[in-house]
C-alpha cells in the first residue's frame, strides 16, 4: 500500500476508532466506579495520520492496520499504586487482552524511570449486540494505566524528548535517575498515607449493639468527621465539602465527641425535617436528598442554641427547624 491508499483506509476507519475509544472510555469509567477505584481521569485519543504513518515507516510495517495496535489509545490515570493491580484485573476480565506489559519489569534493578501498565485488547463478542459497539469487533486498542505521578514523569520525559535511556546526555542521566527515584518514593509514601488514614478511621470508632463509641483522644478534623458522617450517611453526596463542614462545626466551638452527641440528638428527626422541607417546595419524591452540608447545618440548627438565629434567614425552612429545636432543646 502506498501512502495515498493508507490514508484512504485510515479515513475510512477513523470514525470507527473514535466510536471505539469513546465507548471503551465510558465503560472503563463505569467499571472503576463500580469497584470504588478512585481515579483522576480516563482519556482516549486516535493517533493522527502523520503519527500513524511515521510509525509505519520507522517500523517497516507491511500490514499497517494489523501491525499498529495502538491506533486507538486509552489511558487511566489513578491515584495509588496498589489500585493498579485492581485495574489490571478489571481490564483482563472485561476485555480480550492479547498483550500486557508492566514497563517497570523492563528496568534493571538499579534503574528508575517510566513506569506504566500497557494492554492490547479488543472488545468481547457479547458487547457487539449493543448498537454502539456494532462493527468494532476487529479493532484493537491500547489501554495504559498509571498513577498521577507516573503520568507526570512520562509527560516530563516526553517534553524533554527522552524516549530511551541512550537518548539522554551522560551529564543529565544521574539527575534524571535521582528525580525518577524520588517520584517512585513519593508514590509509595502516598500509598502509605492512604493506608494510615484508613487505619485511623478504624481506630476512631468502636461499633456496639447500642451504636458507635468515639475514641475520646481523637480530635475534630476532616478525617475524623468523614468517618462519623460516613457511618451514619454513607449514601449522601458532598464529601468534597468536608473542609467547609468541619469549619462550621468549629465555629460552634464543638469538639468531636460533642458533635457526635449533637448528631445523635438530631438523628431521629432529620428524615422528618427533610421530608417537610421537600413538601414545602413541592419537590418530587425522586428528588435528590440533602447533601452532607445540608445535613450538618440542620444538625447545628436544631441542637446548638443561637446557631439558627445567627445563621438563618427566618424563612419557612427556618420555622421548621425552630419547631424541631424546641422539641429537642425546649427553647
Amino acid at each position: 500500500m502506498d501512502k495515498k491508499e493508507i490514508k484512504a483506509k485510515y479515513d475510512e476507519l477513523y470514525p470507527l476508532y473514535m466510536r471505539l475509544g469513546d465507548n471503551v472510555k465510558n465503560a472503563l469509567r463505569q467499571f472503576l466506579n463500580d469497584l470504588n477505584i478512585d481515579y483522576l481521569d480516563v482519556e482516549f485519543r486516535v493517533k493522527a495520520f502523520e503519527s500513524f504513518y511515521e510509525k509505519i515507516e520507522r517500523k517497516k510495517y507491511q500490514d499497517p492496520f494489523e501491525d499498529v495496535q495502538d491506533i486507538c489509545g486509552l489511558r487511566i490515570i489513578n491515584y495509588y499504586p496498589a489500585d493498579l493491580e485492581k485495574i489490571t484485573a478489571l481490564i483482563k476480565k472485561e476485555f480480550n487482552v492479547s498483550e500486557s506489559v508492566d514497563k517497570q519489569d523492563e528496568l534493571e534493578d538499579d534503574r528508575f524511570g517510566y513506569r506504566s501498565y500497557h494492554f492490547i485488547a479488543t472488545i468481547k463478542n457479547e458487547w457487539l449486540t449493543a448498537p454502539n459497539y456494532r462493527g468494532l469487533s476487529k479493532l484493537t486498542f491500547e489501554v495504559q494505566a498509571r498513577t498521577i505521578l507516573m503520568h507526570g514523569w512520562a509527560a516530563i520525559n516526553h517534553k524533554l524528548l527522552y524516549k530511551h535511556e541512550e537518548d539522554i546526555p551522560k551529564q543529565f542521566k544521574r539527575d534524571l535517575f535521582r528525580l525518577s527515584a524520588l517520584i517512585e518514593l513519593a508514590d509509595e509514601q502516598f500509598e502509605r498515607l492512604r493506608n494510615e488514614r484508613e487505619l485511623y478511621g478504624k481506630e476512631l470508632i468502636n461499633k456496639t449493639q447500642d451504636g458507635i463509641i468515639i475514641d475520646p483522644t481523637k480530635t475534630l478534623n476532616v478525617d475524623s468527621v468523614k468517618v462519623i458522617l460516613n457511618n451514619y450517611f454513607p449514601e449522601r453526596k458532598g464529601y468534597d465539602k468536608l473542609s467547609e463542614i468541619v469549619q462550621k462545626i468549629r465555629d460552634c466551638h464543638l469538639d468531636l465527641n460533642t458533635f457526635h452527641e449533637k448528631l445523635l440528638l438530631a438523628l431521629p428527626y432529620l428524615e422528618k425535617i427533610e421530608k417537610e422541607e421537600m413538601n414545602l417546595f413541592n419537590f418530587e419524591e425522586d428528588t435528590e436528598n440533602w447533601s452532607l452540608m445540608a445535613v450538618v447545618i440542620t444538625i447545628l440548627d436544631i441542637t446548638v442554641p443561637g446557631y439558627l438565629e445567627d445563621n438563618g434567614h427566618m424563612d419557612e425552612i427556618d420555622e421548621i427547624s425552630f419547631r424541631y429545636r424546641r422539641k429537642i432543646l425546649g427553647n
